[in-house]
């Protein structure tokens, strides 16, 4: 049994070796081969074999007697590993300019082009479909539909190529995270088993499922075998789905994506104007009120003789649940009302103010 590998010398050629004492047999194709320019990685088919080469610019076809067939996809610039996939796709990670993943069929045709990461050394696809790569700077995991990056296992590495056993174990094993909404607030809950080198959970937003941005973070508990449970409330005010994931970051900067989840907050079905909380307070407290259309809303302080003492509010706003803070550091202790208007909906609620 003989294995073929591909290097990079002088002599530009692709030896064989015995696979099970090492010792060399020959050429399986030839040096100074005109097709073959700086060989890197070798993939074996059932009726013949892919070639990259760093300096040729292009995926080489040879049959299994190395006699060169042609080209298999060319041009690339700088084309380094290439696998062959379940499914008998080639995916081929490229170094130079444009440099990224390509993924090609059993013939040769183009399927898809990621550049999301560049200067890419190696790839493969895993068992879920997306794709690990390496470069330069780290091993990073590509969504298999769009390219964009899910996770970085390993941050801060140069990886030269990429196998199955060379994966690296996931360092937070996520168990549960789920979103509900109450009282038109959004409450996310999560759950950990394992935490390794954990620093902890970036909690993103969007309204739909590409475009997040960062809206909070929760401190992991570093390295921890048991589970752990957390917890956090997003107020929204406006009606609408909206869609959440995590972010969990290493301490050295690798990070993954949890799965997206979905929620619906729906408007509020009619005018309310809740009890500050807390109440008696010292010195800021929060006003929650409802609408459930969109209406110019006046919310104004008044003390205990009706004076006013601060406008809150005053503006037209959707239909939505608000929440409004009331800093009253600079007032004297007392009883204070406060009323809101909207539409032909008003309300007035009594606090107290207790320093």
């Amino acid at each position: 049994m003989v294995a073929a590998i591909a290097g990079s010398t002088n002599q530009d050629a692709i030896a064989e070796f015995d696979i099970n004492t090492g010792n060399y047999i020959g050429n399986f194709i030839a040096p100074n081969s005109a097709q073959l320019d700086g060989p890197w990685d070798i993939v074996f088919r059932a009726t013949d074999c892919l070639v990259t080469g760093e300096a040729s610019d292009n995926v080489v076809k040879y049959d299994l007697s190395g006699n060169y067939i042609g080209n298999f996809f060319s041009p690339l610039n700088f084309p380094e590993q290439l696998n062959k996939t379940a499914s008998g796709n080639i995916v081929v990670a490229v170094f130079s300019t444009p440099s990224g993943l390509y993924v090609l069929d059993s013939t040769g045709a183009q399927l898809n082009y990621f550049s999301s990461v560049t200067g890419l050394r190696g790839a493969i696809q895993l068992g879920n479909g997306n794709y690990l790569i390496t470069n330069g700077t780290g091993v990073y995991i590509l969504d298999q539909n769009t390219g964009g990056v899910l996770s970085t296992p390993v941050a801060g590495v140069s990886g030269r190529s990429a196998h199955e056993y060379d994966l690296v174990i996931i360092p937070v094993e996520l168990t549960s995270f789920a979103a509900n909404v109450v009282n038109s607030n959004v409450i996310l809950n999560w759950n950990t088993a394992t935490e390794t080198n954990n620093s902890g959970f970036e909690i993103q937003r969007g309204t739909d499922r590409i475009n997040f941005s960062n809206i909070a973070f929760v401190p992991g508990f570093g390295t921890t075998t048991e589970p752990r449970s957390y917890s956090y409330t997003d107020n929204l005010a406006n009606s609408r789905n909206y869609y959440y994931r995590l972010k969990q970051l290493d301490y050295n900067g690798a990070f993954t994506y949890s799965d997206i989840v979905e929620v619906n907050v729906a408007a509020p079905v009619e005018f309310a104007l809740e009890q500050n909380y807390p109440n008696p307070f010292n010195p800021s407290t929060l006003i929650s009120y409802s609408i459930p259309q969109n209406s110019f809303v006046t919310l104004k302080v008044y003390d205990i003789i009706g004076n006013e003492v601060v406008t809150l509010v005053n503006q037209t706003q959707s239909a939505g649940k608000y929440d409004v803070r009331f800093d009253a550091s600079k007032l004297s202790n007392g009883v204070y009302f406060y009323t809101i208007k909207a539409d032909n909906f008003t309300s007035t609620k009594k606090m107290i103010l207790m320093k």
